[in-house]
């Protein structure tokens, strides 16, 4: 499988970066506002182009696929339940015989709007209905109909019924997705972790299996503007030795989280998008300083079609052409049918 934590060996000058105030002027230093791709980040002033990303194959990235497709569909979902949603993320860790997902939010209210969801019904009727919901965007209307009937024929569906389209042309990665499929298709109850609470963190990391949805956790001080990848990562870097861990969610990780995940055993997207001020200057000093190296050696991405807001990262088989935004992409073999894609037809193609 392919490794996305290498990072580049530049060498930056070294800043002290002790207080918060240190921390905002380096910032301005280091970062120039984009305003014209999103309202609040900011891209590294020394890489001063940013990267728009071009569409790619799942081919040999099955895990990364479907995380992304289950962390798309929870944020439809919150929407829905009028929730408010910054991105979602989802951690799949795999060691030996013990298979486990977690779920974070960038706020907690928003992962308790999720729990609570899904307790109600069951992941697998959260994950495979199309939502909607006022204002809903048209390509969420497009991809959440789309990915729910993926996740319905590829995870949930038995026997002959279920497609077999998740499988990976790398056979390591094809492996790990199918742990992944086995987890879900368990149809396991959720369970929450408060991160406040050492004995709730202990209970995840010694189950066999489950699915577990980081509802509770501190967001003053240090952990002010705190995002669902740090608290992610926090749980990784309590599980060692372990086979495979991947975390993808919704959005590409921003420039502070790429900075927390820098060296990390995660497997995640290493094209980040842009920085936030607010996480930057409440980083401990040691990780502010790796986001400085990330913005020191990396430029920030978009893509082409949803520029750093919703159309960013999620899995992707463009419906449109960019002549026609109302008509199907022939040109790209797909094909759609009442709201579900044609698992036989359809190219996946994702934003990263």
């Amino acid at each position: 499988m392919k490794n996305n934590n290498d990072q580049d060996d530049d060498t930056i000058t070294l800043h002290d970066l002790s207080t918060q105030q240190q921390r905002s002027d380096v910032f301005g230093m280091f970062f120039t506002s984009k305003s014209n791709f999103t309202r609040d980040g900011y891209h590294p002033s020394e890489n001063d182009a940013v990267i728009t990303r071009k569409k790619r194959t799942f081919k040999d990235a099955r895990v990364e696929q479907l995380l992304r497709q289950i962390s798309t569909q929870l944020f439809f979902a919150a929407k829905a339940a009028h929730a408010k949603p910054t991105e979602v993320q989802t951690m799949f860790i795999q060691n030996d015989m013990r298979s486990n997902l977690y779920i974070a939010c960038n706020d907690p209210a928003v992962a308790q709007v999720i729990y609570k969801i899904i307790n109600e019904s069951t992941l697998e009727t959260v994950l495979t209905s199309p939502c909607s919901y006022g204002g809903m965007k048209k390509e969420g209307r497009k991809r959440s109909p789309r990915y729910a009937g993926k996740i319905r024929s590829r995870v949930f569906a038995e026997g002959s019924a279920r497609y077999k389209r998740y499988k990976s042309d790398d056979p390591t990665d094809h492996a790990y997705m199918q742990s992944l499929r086995q987890l879900l298709a368990a149809r396991l109850k959720p369970t929450e972790i408060d991160m406040m609470n050492e004995s709730s963190i202990v209970k995840s990391l010694l189950a066999t299996s489950g699915v577990h949805i980081i509802t509770k956790c501190p967001t003053t001080g240090a952990n002010k503007g705190r995002h669902a990848e740090e608290w992610l990562n926090d749980i990784s870097e309590r599980i060692e030795g372990v086979d495979y861990k991947a975390m993808f969610g919704k959005k590409r990780p921003c420039i502070t989280c790429s900075g927390r995940l820098l060296g990390s055993d995660i497997d995640h997207n290493p094209n980040p998008g842009f920085a936030f001020k607010t996480r930057f200057i409440h980083q401990p000093p040691e990780i502010a300083m790796r986001s400085l190296q990330i913005a020191s050696t990396k430029h920030s991405h978009t893509t082409d079609n949803g520029g750093s807001g919703y159309g960013t990262d999620s899995d992707s088989s463009l419906f449109c052409s960019s002549d026609d935004e109302d008509s199907d992409s022939t040109a790209n073999d797909l094909s759609e049918s009442d709201g579900e894609s044609s698992p036989d037809a359809l190219r996946r193609l994702v934003f990263k």
